[in-house]
């Protein structure tokens, strides 16, 4: 019995990336000691009841970051960089403290070194690289950031395994870390079967204002192209949003503006829902729609693209049909004019969108083969990989990249998918 550690420290975000922390947990603690690792005190009730997920054996171990010193846009925040490279390396000492065996680090964009014998990082996306910045407190502070803790490319050589969540961030993990990593993909519920259909869309994804570095949702384009669709409004069709509310002013304002905007019964926003009302929305739409990265250059801001896109595939499973921006790596989750429709721009959005309103036959058959193509996703694929890496790692046996990043996926053609 090994002593394995998760680490992801926004785990109330309670987004895909926690999703696949809590699968991972309660998993592995059928037959091993398994510790949630986090900066702040979790309500693991609250996650269970959010994810479906038995989090009984599993223990929580709370490491709180150093807080930060001002705001980033203040004269104080302006210099904490070296405060904060201090903050990295004190958690890395009480990370090692713990004594691990396997230690998961599976917090976006967090480098912090493998603190154990084995070290796997899951990378959601690599973080951006950023040009260095000048003065005495940014210089000190980068080189005591190498003496204690190593370059980021040091960091991460550190584990025995990088993995990607898709084939587009593994791209760019050799783009800027210049390491090869294993495609492991997500862990996605299925949420099926499906219910008889009725006249939904469905978005789920968090109402978040975040800018930066991080992709947005994109709420506002979906309400707005399904304002201008009168034609479909007076059909009978409704929008639904469902996702988890980000705790800031700014994320209260966002969610607020959009709900500003509607009037009528036409439009439904779901959220912080649970997760039998959320399979329950996924079971009964027809539709899914999902813009993230839309108005965004997948080639200058990659990191603002959906990197695999769970949502999509959640939906699929329960017989809806996916209308996806074409970026980042929905098209490795959705067979245009197979299992769904990839858009451009908010003229084809619609045009699909439309197509499958009105043609029954051709939403029943793109609706079977949207189930039959999501079993390489689902959440029992994504244990048994990462239950031979474990394994293997244990043993003491090295693994060959070369195993991962196209062997285990199920091409189309196995799939039945024509």
């Amino acid at each position: 019995m090994a002593r394995i550690g998760i680490y992801n420290y926004g785990l109330m975000n309670r987004g895909g990336g926690e999703r696949k922390t809590v699968a991972m947990a309660e998993h592995f603690s059928k037959a091993h000691d398994v510790f949630l690792i986090s900066q702040s005190n979790v309500d693991l009730a609250t996650l269970e009841a959010y994810f479906g997920v038995d989090l009984d054996r599993v223990k929580l171990i709370v490491l709180p970051h150093l807080p930060h010193v001002g705001e980033s846009n203040s004269p104080v925040g302006r210099k904490r960089s070296l405060y904060d490279k201090l903050g990295a390396a004190f958690q890395y000492a009480r990370l090692r403290k713990l004594s691990l065996d396997v230690f998961i680090n599976n917090a976006s964009g967090d480098t912090t070194p493998n603190p154990s014998r084995i070290g796997i990082f899951m990378c959601m996306f690599p973080t951006v690289p950023k040009g260095k910045a000048n003065g005495p407190i940014a210089t000190l502070a980068r080189n005591l950031e190498r003496t204690l803790i190593g370059t980021p490319e040091d960091r991460i050589a550190t584990y025995n395994i990088v993995t990607a969540n898709s084939r587009f961030t593994a791209y760019w993990i050799k783009e800027w870390w210049k390491c090869q990593s294993a495609v492991i993909y997500s862990s996605a519920e299925n949420m099926g079967p499906p219910l008889p259909k009725e006249k939904i869309i469905l978005n789920v994804g968090r109402f978040t204002a975040v800018k930066g570095d991080n992709h947005l949702k994109r709420q506002e384009i979906l309400l707005n192209a399904f304002l201008k669709m009168t034609d479909l409004i007076d059909a009978g069709w409704q929008l639904h949003f469902a996702g988890s509310t980000e705790q800031t002013e700014q994320g209260r304002n966002y969610l607020n503006g959009l709900k500003d905007q509607v009037e009528g019964g036409a439009v439904h926003f779901h959220c912080d829902a649970g997760a039998e009302e959320l399979r329950d929305l996924y079971r009964k739409s027809s539709i899914y729609w999902h813009a993230t990265g839309f108005g965004s250059d997948p080639q200058a801001n990659p990191s603002q693209q959906e990197h695999l896109g769970l949502t999509p595939i959640e939906a699929m499973s329960a017989g809806a049909v996916p209308v996806v921006v074409r970026s980042g790596g929905l098209p490795e989750t959705v067979i245009h004019e197979r299992t769904g429709f990839l858009w451009n721009d908010l003229d084809e959005l619609a045009s699909y969108t439309r197509r499958l309103a009105n043609n029954d036959t051709l939403f029943d058959q793109m609706s079977s083969q949207a189930v039959l193509s999501v079993s390489r996703f689902e959440k029992r694929a994504f244990l048994d990989r990462m239950d031979h890496i474990v394994n293997t790692l244990l043993k003491g046996e090295q693994l060959d990249l070369e195993d991962y990043p196209d062997a285990y996926l199920k091409s189309t053609r196995d799939l039945n998918i024509t």
